[in-house]
């Protein structure tokens, strides 16, 4: 086997012992502990815990974003790069090319002040060379595919000219520009209408599966975890207390923080 094909096949994300510290004005706050995750190719991670738990933080520290005043100990493996030990062009291709990163607020992704054309097509034409007509035609495929009805207009318009759910779908297009390998979507869908929320969510599990993506989804919805993810790691003071799959998430739960999690989602039924 080529190493081409065997790194194909193998994790998207692996970490392993991952410790974060906050350094400021000579005091130091531990904000992740000993945190381990593994994320096969084609497969869904769900991190979930209450606010303040690390996931985003984790989400991060997997792309080395979190500033000078961080301390990171502990090893990251993203496609194969390990993301401590890439020298900064190694780290720009690796973030440009095989990752894509889907905030909460699309509007935070993307410049106020620059049409959507030119924003989505950024990363191929700086990084890859790409001259900017055929990045162009491909921002209007990718725009096709994730369900925009006009994508010419799109294009050429500001975002402020367009609605949460087609900024969400704008930013999940411009992050598949590159063909990445994984997909890091960070409350992806939580500043979302019920409805849109479905349209993104099933944009996203329709492009994973036809692309063979990695996704790391972190969520509070717990529901969701379950049927969306194939595994679920629950996160709480910047531990991951307990890892199992999402399908028995609400059945086989031991760590009484997960099921405290648990026991406090409300349902329609039962006494109020």
């Amino acid at each position: 086997m080529s190493e081409g094909s065997a790194s194909m096949i193998g994790a998207a994300l692996k970490v392993s012992g991952l410790d974060v510290d906050y350094v400021a004005e000579g005091s130091s706050t531990q904000v992740l502990s000993g945190v381990g995750l593994e994320l096969p190719q084609g497969e869904t991670l769900g991190l979930v815990g209450e606010s303040g738990s690390g996931k985003s933080t984790t989400i991060r520290a997997a792309l080395r974003l979190l500033g000078d005043s961080a301390r990171v100990r502990g090893s990251v493996e993203v496609c194969g790069t390990d993301v401590y030990g890439a020298r900064p062009g190694a780290l720009r291709k690796l973030r440009a090319e095989q990752v894509a990163l889907i905030q909460q607020d699309p509007r935070n992704s993307l410049n106020p002040v620059r049409r959507i054309g030119p924003s989505m097509c950024e990363r191929l034409v700086r990084v890859r060379g790409v001259d900017r007509a055929t990045a162009l035609d491909k921002a209007e495929t990718m725009l096709t595919a994730v369900g925009i009805r006009n994508p010419g207009r799109c294009l050429r318009q500001f975002p402020h000219q367009l609605s949460g759910g087609m900024l969400q779908r704008v930013v999940i297009a411009a992050g598949l520009m590159a063909d990445p390998r994984l997909i890091l979507a960070d409350e992806a869908t939580s500043a979302l209408d019920v409805s849109t929320q479905a349209e993104v969510l099933g944009l996203i599990a329709e492009q994973q599966r036809s692309r063979n993506l990695a996704v790391m989804f972190v969520t509070h919805d717990l529901h969701l975890a379950a049927s969306m993810c194939d595994t679920v790691a629950v996160m709480h003071g910047g531990r991951v207390v307990e890892s199992l799959a999402g399908r028995y998430l609400f059945d086989t739960a031991e760590d009484p923080y997960t099921r405290g999690l648990l026991q406090a989602t409300p349902t329609l039924g039962g006494t109020r």
